[in-house]
Order: structure tokens, then sequence, then C-alpha cells
């Protein structure tokens, strides 16, 4: 749940979206007790974005380095949205992402309204 210990999977991806119902990422990771972080930078064209995330359990998600969403609790499945607004540029988004036991699901999207 604290981000801490070692690295046990490295991989890239363009958006995390997965329902790993009772399983784990991959597997050398626990299906339980796991915790991850994604960063991705990206251009945005600017305007009001709907950041949303679906996910079971704890959830936070940063924007430059600004906490945006904080979910971070153990919790079934719940979605939540938050609307802001993007100046043109270059971005840094980073979701982090915590499974305490049972179901692990994380879904994220970031959509121009």
């Amino acid at each position: 749940m604290d981000l801490t210990g070692p690295v046990v999977l490295h991989r890239l991806e363009s958006r995390p979206c997965y329902n790993w119902g009772w399983g784990s990422p991959a597997p050398q990771v626990a299906p339980d007790y796991f915790s991850a972080r994604w960063t991705t930078v990206s251009n945005a064209v600017g305007g009001t974005y709907r950041v949303s995330v679906r996910t079971d359990d704890g959830v936070r998600i940063y924007v430059d380095g600004i906490l945006v969403l904080n979910e971070w609790r153990e919790q079934s499945v719940r979605g939540y949205f938050v609307d802001m607004w993007i100046a043109p540029g270059w971005h840094t988004w980073t979701i982090e992402f915590f499974e305490q036991a049972g179901v692990a699901e994380l879904c994220f999207s970031a959509t121009k309204l």
C-alpha cells in the first residue's frame, strides 16, 4: 500500500486499464497486497478534461506533480472522476494504485470534454 519494496515488474504501457479479477498483473506479482505506479508524458491540446478511474482498491492521480484525485483506501470497485482545465503543452501523469485483497481492478482515462 505504501509503494515501497523491490520492483518485481517493469513494463511499458500506453494507459493502465485492467480487470485482474482474483489474479494479478503477472506471475511474479502476488494477487493480493501489491502496489503499482504508472508515469507517462503526453501533449494536451488544452481545455477541460475529464479524468476518470475505476478502481478496487486505492488510487491517486497526479498531473504535473499535483494531486488531482485521491481515493487511497481499501474499497470495493468504484468509479471516480474530476473535471479539470489542462493547459496546452506537455504534461506528466502519474497514477498510483494498491490492491489490498480480493478482486483487483484499475482503469484510467483522461478525455477532453
